[in-house]
């Protein structure tokens, strides 16, 4: 079957929000395969997987980059990650998909991880200086965290993974379970299911239920929210922001705006969409929730009220109603 990868124009952060410009997929791509208007070229495109890793809204969907691939290789202790090129187990025809963050999720929640990169030096050297970034980065903050460090190039060529023992009844079940799956490529091969990698679903269920985790200082791996005090409490941080990293609670007269490093995937929505620009993204040192900001509600320059502003108003939505009917205005 042949291999597929799309943008989904309706998660891509280009199409749903007015004001942003994101070229995250566009810059990284080694093959500049992606054009001005979000398209993949198909002829272009090497299927190394780096769009999908670098996107922010997840909004890149590949045949080859599937959560049930991932899942398998999660459940294994220890995971071997490899490219169908160095491993016949593999569905992933590159490893260009992974990022730090994930690796580290992976590790953190117990898994020994090795990544057999060896041959990606000569097979692509821009997803090669990616990738070993990439593992750079997350044995950084695993050192940090007492955690084992990802095994790779050389050192993975030394560790042996074990085959996971079989049943006779397992082995014919998996047998008939791969023949069937064959059947259904081979009689409907138009109708395979092209599905998102849900790399923050991963990251957040590995490490949202841990208690906050220190991370060594300016590690631009997990990314953290600051707020100045010309906040004006509209909270329309919150309600942009599509990876719930940003909640809101109303405390009649203030709102509080708390923060969680883990969800974040620091799209910058909220920086673009801030209406007094009060807003930064920057590197997390901690990844537990915590409270960004209590801003105290503003009061309308016409009738001295508290009131939750929609944008950067001034006057509450009661006044400016008031106000319009009284200019006869619609």
């Amino acid at each position: 079957m042949a291999e597929t990868i799309t943008i989904d124009q309706a998660l891509c952060l280009n199409g749903r929000y007015k004001e942003m410009h994101c070229q995250r997929c566009r810059d990284h791509c080694p093959a500049n395969c992606i054009d001005e208007n979000w398209q993949i070229q198909s002829k272009l495109c090497n299927h190394c997987g780096v769009c999908v890793a670098v996107c922010p809204a997840e909004a890149i969907a590949a045949l080859s980059y599937s959560n049930r691939e991932l899942e398998h290789r999660a459940a294994e202790n220890p995971s071997l990650f490899a490219c169908k090129k160095q491993s016949r187990e593999s569905s992933w025809p590159c490893l260009g998909f992974l990022e730090s963050r994930l690796l580290f999720a992976l590790v953190y929640k117990g898994s020994t991880l090795i990544v057999d990169d060896r041959a990606c030096g000569q097979c692509n050297p821009a997803v090669h200086m990616q990738l070993t970034n990439a593992i750079a980065n997350a044995n950084r903050m695993l050192t940090f965290c007492n955690k084992n460090v990802i095994q790779s190039g050389d050192k993975a060529a030394y560790i042996k993974v074990r085959g996971k023992a079989i049943s006779r009844r397992g082995f014919f079940s998996e047998m008939f379970s791969a023949a069937l799956e064959t059947i259904r490529e081979v009689t409907f091969p138009t109708g395979a299911t092209i599905e998102r990698l849900e790399r923050q679903k991963w990251i957040a269920t590995y490490l949202s239920a841990m208690p906050a985790i220190r991370l060594p200082e300016n590690s631009k791996v997990f990314f953290s929210m600051s707020i100045s005090d010309a906040c004006q409490a509209c909270g329309l941080c919150a309600k942009l922001c599509s990876s719930k990293a940003i909640t809101v609670i109303d405390l009649t007269s203030e709102l509080e705006i708390y923060h969680q490093p883990v969800q974040c995937t620091g799209c910058h929505v909220c920086v673009t969409h801030c209406p007094v620009q009060a807003i930064a993204i920057g590197a997390a040192n901690q990844l537990g929730k915590h409270r960004v900001i209590q801003a105290k509600l503003p009061r309308c320059s016409s009738c001295d009220q508290l009131f939750q502003p929609v944008d950067n108003q001034r006057i509450c939505l009661e006044c400016m109603l008031k106000n319009r009917l009284q200019t006869g205005g619609c």
